[in-house]
């Protein structure tokens, strides 16, 4: 997040200085600030990691993909074999589920569609 949001002062600084000199110099103060800092942030956090046993193994960009992607499917996975998905709220019916013609008002169990003579 820090990274693009310095790659995206710097697009900005550069836009900027293109424009007017004169505020050149208030956008690359303000881009030093903040990218040096996350610089050396990161600089410190990579020797950190270059540390640890799975270092060798696996790159920390190709960890955090790893991490967020197997997170993203668990949720996924959690929500798709919910065997009943349209009970939440502790086990209640919400309004849109009482109203519906596949819920079973008294029990709030499925009721599968009517099959039709087509």
């Amino acid at each position: 997040m820090q990274a693009v949001l310095t790659i995206f002062l710097a697009m900005l600084g550069l836009v900027a200085a293109q424009k007017s000199k004169e505020d050149s110099s208030f956008i690359s103060k303000v881009y030093n600030a903040i990218s040096i800092p996350v610089g050396e942030a990161m600089e410190a956090f990579q020797a950190k990691y270059a540390t640890l046993p799975f270092a060798e193994s696996i790159s920390f960009p190709v960890l955090v993909v790893s991490v967020v992607s197997g997170a993203i499917a668990l949720w996924l996975i959690t929500k798709l074999l919910d065997p009943r998905p349209y009970l939440y709220n502790s086990g209640k019916l919400g309004n849109l589920e009482k109203k519906s013609v596949f819920v079973c008002p008294k029990s709030g169990e499925y009721v599968p569609p009517k099959k039709t003579a087509a």
